[in-house]
């Protein structure tokens, strides 16, 4: 400014217009921004992929992605590419390592029920809780690290957890153990947890869910084609670290 005259100081946020939105996350890591989707189903996706994810807010909100290297990439609603095809591999947007890919999304909106704790589950076996506010800014490219997996382990999935959730966890293999989400640490920097289920050298973990709802279910589909259904409510609640009970033979 000249002479008295005042500095006016520009914030990005200014020139963002404060719109509703939608991000779409694919299986694939395939990401897009899109205005409104009336049907999820009929978004366009590559040949073979399905739908991870579906997240509103407003374009100046903050969206997370959750990967299985154990990273969180924070961004803007905003600076999600808009797209009516498919969208941008996520690895356009961060700095992915090989193999890594997406395992969840969430968005930062201060009008939806942000949750304070997570739980996540690794293929091993491995399981974490971590607070979510040290992701809850924009990162850099490089994201920040909420957990760090075992040498060729990686983590299957995050969820958010209150004191009073149970955790299900079934495996390849058919084992499953429920136990408290309590008995599983929260960490205070990214470590690779404690064993929430011990996996056989030729099992993995396939799927877990997490809740304080008897009626909570979780499908897995068997090599040989089957579908199994765990239930909380038909799962006696142990302690973790155990075998897990077969569920089919």
């Amino acid at each position: 400014g000249g002479p008295g005259g005042e500095e006016i100081e520009y914030s990005e946020d200014a020139f963002i217009a404060d719109e509703d939105c939608q991000v779409v996350v694919t299986r694939d890591g395939w990401v897009k921004r899109v205005r409104e989707l009336k049907d999820p189903t009929s978004t366009r996706m590559r040949e073979g992929d399905e739908l991870m994810a579906v997240i509103s807010g407003s374009l100046k909100s903050n969206v997370v992605f959750f990967s299985s290297a154990g990273s969180a990439y924070c961004t803007r609603f905003n600076d999600v590419p808009a797209s009516t095809g498919y969208g941008d591999p996520i690895q356009k947007l961060f700095k992915f390592d090989d193999g890594e890919r997406v395992i969840g999304a969430l968005s930062l909106d201060p009008r939806l029920p942000i949750p304070e704790k997570f739980v996540g589950v690794s293929k091993d076996g491995y399981g974490m809780r971590f607070l979510l506010a040290p992701h809850t800014e924009v990162s850099t490219r490089s994201g920040r690290r909420f957990a760090k997996a075992g040498p060729g382990d990686e983590i299957i999935g995050v969820a958010p957890c209150t004191d009073k959730d149970l955790v299900a966890v079934i495996t390849r293999k058919t084992n499953a153990l429920v136990c408290k989400v309590t008995e599983i640490n929260e960490l205070a920097g990214p470590g690779r947890g404690v064993t929430v289920i011990k996996c056989a050298d030729d099992d993995q973990v396939m799927g877990f869910v997490c809740s304080a709802k008897k009626e909570a279910a979780l499908s897995i589909e068997t090599a040989k084609g089957r579908t199994l259904e765990l239930s909380l409510a038909k799962y006696g609640v142990t302690s973790r670290g155990g075998r897990g009970r077969e569920m089919s033979k």
